[in-house]
This record gives C-alpha cells, structure tokens and sequence, in this order.
C-alpha cells in the first residue's frame, strides 16, 4: 500500500459514491479551485500515483456526444493521457471552474475494486468530507 497524499485521498472519497466522474468536475469538486495550471498538475500527479497503484483507471468516450459508455484505457494510454490534461481542459473566467475542451472526447475517472476498498477505509478513518481541500496541496 503506498502512502497516499491528501488530495489522494480526497479524490478516492469524491469518488466513492458513484464509482467514476469526469476529470474537470472531479477537479473542481476536491479543492478550491482558481483557474491556476498548477491545479491541473497537481491533479495529474495524483491520478498518476493512484493509477499506479490501482486504484483508478481511466476510461474515455469514443466521441464527443458521449452516447456510449466510456472505454477503459490501458495504462500506457492512461499515462499518456494525464501527461495532457494541462491541454485537455480550460478555464471558465465566467463559470469560475475547469471545463473539458468540448473539440475532444471527455475522460473519466473509475475506481477500481481495490480502490473502492481504500475509499471506504478513508471514509472510516476520515469521515465524509464536508467542504472541499484549501487548495491542491501544491
């Protein structure tokens, strides 16, 4: 088990009761967000320490209607794909939040079996967050 950071650990309780979210809501669901880049890649470094142990995967749509249920990538492709997230997403001056690029197919984000088990042992450790991290830890 590796040692999981705090923003780690919030994206596995964010996580938890629906199994998946999309990456721009997810981010701006776990911290306090202000349009900085460095929130995307600290988001990218912890989806990247959590994909490597196997608590997350990625999964992304076919197309941009989104009309089909998304397909797991495989990890290199995963890794790929985090490595672009700073390009994937943009910030929303009048919706003050991180938007998916609407020209590219959305990714998300899945717990996988052991990542559910961790989830729910944060969640017994920590409780239910009640309001999002000061910031992401950067």
């Amino acid at each position: 088990m590796i040692e999981l950071t705090e923003l780690q650990r919030r994206i596995l309780t964010e996580l938890e009761e629906a199994g998946e979210d999309h990456f721009s809501a997810m981010t701006n669901t776990v911290a306090k967000h202000h349009g900085a880049l460095s929130e995307i890649a600290a988001m990218r470094a912890a989806l990247h320490g959590l994909l490597e142990a196997g608590y997350v995967e990625v999964r992304r749509y076919r197309d941009l209607k989104m009309m089909e249920r998304p397909f797991p990538l495989r990890r290199t492709d995963a890794v790929s794909l985090l490595g672009e997230l700073e390009t994937l997403v943009t910030w929303s001056s009048d919706n003050q939040r991180w938007e998916w690029r609407k020209d590219v197919p959305m990714a998300d984000i899945w717990l996988t079996d052991s990542g559910c088990k961790m989830s729910d042992q944060i969640l017994l450790e920590d409780g239910y967050p009640g309001e999002p991290l000061h910031d992401y830890g950067q």
